[in-house]
């Protein structure tokens, strides 16, 4: 009897093995190395980075100012829906292109200024629906597109001064309901 008891367990036990292996907690996602990080704050500057690290989807303020991240890519900051910081100034980034910034819609503060972006993507902005300031001075930016701007319905300061703008398209920041500071 304790074998036939021990055989019908056998496959049971082991599909509950599978279940808590497939479904069970998911790995934690650490402190980046050479990264301070504190509660949910991730300060990574001065450390030569030249992609942006993976960090918890519970962070709320991710600091890489002072790094060498030329490239955003497209999701680059997918999975943090918390994050409502993101400082990226003093950097070599050198556009912004669509699907950056995708999945940051409690996003307030953008920092992006000392940098080398010569061109932002129509698209570069969509989804940061939370977005109030946005910080793009002193960059290498000659042209804005229109669209640019269209889905920042909080925005409130918008910091373009210093760059190479000659030419403005009539209407690029008219949408911009909430704009207290151009």
């Amino acid at each position: 009897m304790a074998l036939r008891t021990s055989q019908l367990f056998s496959p049971f036990l082991i599909a509950v093995v599978l279940i808590l292996v497939d479904f069970g907690p998911q790995p934690v996602i650490s402190c980046p190395s050479r990264c301070l990080c504190f509660r949910t704050t991730v300060r990574c500057m001065h450390l030569n980075l030249e992609t942006v690290p993976a960090v918890a989807p519970s962070t709320t303020i991710l600091d890489l100012r002072f790094n060498k991240i030329k490239d955003l890519l497209p999701g680059s900051f997918r999975r943090l829906k918390n994050l409502n910081t993101l400082l990226l100034n003093n950097n070599h980034i050198r556009r912004i292109p669509r699907g950056a910034f995708e999945d940051l819609e409690n996003l307030k503060y953008l920092y992006l200024y000392k940098n080398e972006i010569q061109s932002i993507d129509r698209q570069a902005f969509k989804g940061l629906v939370s977005l109030e300031q946005l910080y793009l001075h002193f960059n290498n930016i000659e042209s804005l597109e229109p669209e640019s701007f269209t889905h920042l319905p909080k925005l409130e300061r918008l910091f373009l001064h210093n760059n190479r703008i000659t030419h403005l398209v009539l209407g690029t920041f008219s949408h911009l309901q909430s704009m207290k500071r151009l």
